[in-house]
């Protein structure tokens, strides 16, 4: 599980940010789906985590992401 002081309204930023800048990685297995687009889960955590002002700790991305967005209700 992700740092739980990442909450959705973190995560639609994190979402509007990376549509202004892009991302460095695409996602190999998973993408996230909002409101048509796709986006890689890892982004969209790493970036959240900036936007809610919390340290991750070591994350590797792929199930754990899907989950972990998931239980914050992001999926649309």
């Amino acid at each position: 599980m992700i740092n739980p002081t990442i909450q959705r309204q973190h995560l639609i930023r994190a979402i509007e940010r990376l549509q202004r800048n892009g991302w460095r990685n695409n996602s190999w297995k998973f993408d996230l789906l909002w409101k048509g687009k796709r986006y890689p889960p890892k982004e969209v955590i790493r970036e959240a985590a900036d936007v809610a002002g919390v340290d991750l700790e070591p994350f590797g991305g792929g199930l754990r992401a899907i989950h972990s967005l998931r239980s914050a209700g992001s999926s649309s």
